[in-house]
């Protein structure tokens, strides 16, 4: 499976990005499915800047392409404003995911061993670093199931101090 993502700052200059990629995956027998394939149109941060709401669709050989306002790419999740709320959401969910599964999993184990478990399994936040837009209410949510979720997997009692905990994490 191949990912491509083709930019440019033209409607024209896309399309010609597009078919040219449409003929290169021709020439070498490869697929290029045209209801797999979206376009995402990032609109300026400036409201005055904006050229145009609404574009002519992109065609990918005979196929018109879907516009969309998110979608995955890699496991994140990109918007139309590039804010990063529902990726958060997303890691938020996820890790309620995780911690339930090493509840279920590891409840019998030492509280060292949990805290290894936590640190490895569920603190492997790699795409924190590309937010760059969002809420405090989404990073505040996100802080909260954080302390929830190790409060709960160590056996602590939810209203328990956070300082004697984090000191082993």
């Amino acid at each position: 499976m191949l990912i491509t993502v083709l930019l440019s700052p033209f409607w024209q200059g896309l399309q010609l990005l597009i078919d040219t990629l449409f003929l290169c995956v021709k020439d070498i027998n490869m697929l290029c499915e045209g209801h797999k394939t979206v376009c995402m149109v990032v609109n300026p941060r400036r409201c005055s800047a904006l050229v145009r709401a609404v574009f002519p669709s992109f065609k990918l050989g005979t196929i018109d392409l879907q516009f969309v306002t998110t979608f995955r790419y890699l496991g994140h999740i990109v918007t139309e404003s590039l804010c990063n709320n529902k990726d958060i959401h997303r890691e938020i969910k996820n890790l309620f995911i995780r911690t339930n599964s090493l509840v279920r999993k590891f409840s019998k184990c030492s509280f060292m061993v949990k805290c290894t478990l936590f640190q490895s399994y569920c603190l492997s936040l790699y795409d924190i670093a590309l937010w760059q837009k969002y809420t405090v209410t989404c990073i505040n949510k996100l802080r909260s199931c954080y302390n929830k979720r190790i409060k709960l997997f160590s056996g602590y009692h939810w209203s328990a101090n956070n300082r004697c905990l984090f000191k082993y994490i």
